[in-house]
């Protein structure tokens, strides 16, 4: 498509994830949506992924529907993931318990997960927001973003209607 023009697209982190896992340190990567899909590029690697025509150019993070924004370290991600991760279900029918309920209230975020048998809690004080939200984040993808985000970054979270969005300086 023409140079000059603005797209955005959705695609998997599982798939952009294995995409990533297979390429060299410090090449040039080329990404080009051609159609519905997206094509990218690495020396001698080729990988295209089938974009969904309903999430092209549909920006589902849109700041009228925000409900929710805090701060927190890359560190304490992964401080929540390791205390709590030993007690959450996997492959269980009843789907609330295969992830981590946050529970924000009064600037306290409670993070917590169960297997029917073991419950785990993790608390952490949050600054500068009141505000009160719940939701549950899916363990798998929890562990991916815990694993995306290097030492040390602070990270921003955005609570919308249906999503969670976690970014920092150079991810989202």
């Amino acid at each position: 498509e023409s140079d000059n023009e603005d797209w955005s697209f959705s695609v998997s982190l599982k798939k952009i994830n294995n995409i990533i896992k297979v390429i060299p340190n410090n090449e040039l990567i080329e990404i080009i949506k051609f159609n519905d899909e997206l094509l990218i590029t690495v020396k001698d690697l080729k990988f295209k992924i089938c974009l969904f025509f309903d999430m092209i150019n549909k920006n589902i993070f849109t700041e009228k529907n925000e409900q929710a924004i805090f701060s927190m370290s890359s560190i304490q991600l992964q401080a929540i993931y390791k205390k709590i991760f030993f007690s959450i279900a996997e492959n269980d029918f009843r789907i609330y318990l295969n992830g981590i309920f946050f529970d924000i209230k009064e600037n306290i975020l409670f993070a917590v997960t169960s297997d029917g048998y073991r419950l785990s809690m993790y608390k952490l004080n949050l600054f500068y927001n009141n505000i009160f939200k719940q939701i549950i984040i899916p363990g798998r993808n929890f562990f991916d973003i815990v694993n995306i985000f290097h030492l040390y970054e602070d990270i921003k979270i955005f609570i919308y209607d249906k999503y969670i969005k976690f970014a920092s300086k150079n991810i989202v």
